[in-house]
């Protein structure tokens, strides 16, 4: 799925990040903002991508859970329907 896919980007990209980080500080001299414990690519680089990889993941329980509850309904019906058949039998 989409979706799958474009999450497993955000954590490939995030799991990246400490290599970014390490690059960016070897060339200081162009990028002023990456320091060795890695504070400025954390704080804008890998903070937004976890939050939408937590999103994702909301959205994917409650979807189960959703679909949990459908089927379950679905079966207690059915059940309920065979319960009625045997009695007017």
């Amino acid at each position: 799925q989409l979706q799958s896919g474009h999450f497993l980007l955000m954590v490939a990209m995030v799991y990246s990040a400490e290599y970014l980080n390490e690059v960016a500080a070897m060339n200081w001299r162009q990028f002023q903002y990456f320091d060795s414990k890695g504070m400025f690519i954390s704080l804008v680089y890998s903070v937004p991508l976890l939050f939408n990889s937590i999103i994702i993941v909301a959205v994917w329980v409650k979807r189960t859970f959703s679909t949990m509850t459908e089927l379950k309904t679905l079966q207690l019906k059915r059940k309920a329907a065979r319960q009625n058949a045997k009695k007017s039998q």
